[in-house]
């Protein structure tokens, strides 16, 4: 059956109990249409297939961009949830809880790249999935985090930027979401970083995430906000046992200065998983 021998028959029902099926179906058209990857018949079949199971109708909060190309997102989105619910059908996960204080004690693990493949495995005990998907070219996501129907936070962090501080940032912030927001994660949240969003839920994640890698009585009176040397930023990494990208990362972006402490060793692949 052709795609519009499809279209024209779901139509003759689009007035009834199949309307919003149609209306889906519509939708996940669309998404396929935009992308410009060239793919044969039979894989836009099962792209399309893969689009439509994973639209919630309204229940997606995006750090809103109009340029993101929604196909990219669904596609990352639905590879993202296939793993994780392997991962939730093969541990019968029931999420336990997070506090700050384990938070803290994880960003210490960012000392060593060495200690990024336990994380998974150490949050899996919390109930919490932790999926590391592979970043497609050009799509504007830098993570996502969504409750699945059995109460388990899932989180994915695609490596949009290969460096050790977006890596970080992504994963508190995501944490951060489960801690103060848990009740309100049925709806998927889409995070782009490049969106400033100082509003609601996301304000509060970013303040706590901010103070949780770098806690803010410490901040406020360090040397390295202060001077900005390489010095001062591997002693307060040090004091802080945490990896000094994550204090020059900070440094760049209150100072919108992406070429400050350049020599500072910041770069960070799936391949270090």
């Amino acid at each position: 059956m052709s795609n519009q021998t499809n279209e024209n028959h779901l139509n003759k029902y689009s007035d009834c109990s199949f309307n919003s099926f149609y209306e889906r179906y519509k939708k996940a058209k669309k998404i396929l249409s935009e992308d410009n990857t060239k793919l044969d018949i039979l894989y836009k079949d099962y792209k399309l297939v893969d689009i439509f199971n994973n639209i919630d109708g309204e229940n997606v909060l995006f750090r809103k961009n109009n340029s993101a190309n929604e196909a990219k997102i669904f596609n990352w989105i639905s590879s993202l949830k296939n793993k994780a619910n392997l991962i939730q059908a093969h541990n019968n996960l029931t999420y336990k809880g997070i506090n700050k204080s384990e938070i803290v004690e994880l960003v210490k693990l960012s000392k060593d790249k060495k200690n990024l493949k336990s994380i998974p495995k150490k949050l899996l005990s919390l109930g919490i999935i932790l999926v590391y998907e592979k970043y497609i070219p050009g799509m504007k996501l830098d993570g996502a985090l969504y409750k699945n129907s059995s109460g388990v936070p899932v989180i994915g962090v695609s490596f949009r930027y290969k460096r050790v501080d977006s890596f970080w940032f992504t994963l508190i912030h995501e944490l951060c979401h489960i801690l103060l927001h848990y009740d309100m994660l049925d709806n998927l949240i889409i995070e782009d970083f490049d969106i400033e969003n100082g509003m609601g839920i996301e304000a509060e994640a970013n303040r706590l995430t901010r103070d949780i890698l770098i806690p803010k009585s410490v901040w406020r009176n360090s040397d390295a906000r202060i001077q900005k040397s390489e010095q001062s930023v591997i002693y307060l990494a040090n004091k802080l046992e945490i990896h000094p990208a994550i204090i020059a990362g900070r440094i760049r972006f209150d100072n919108n200065n992406y070429s400050l402490l350049s020599k500072i060793e910041n770069k960070i692949t799936m391949d270090d998983m």
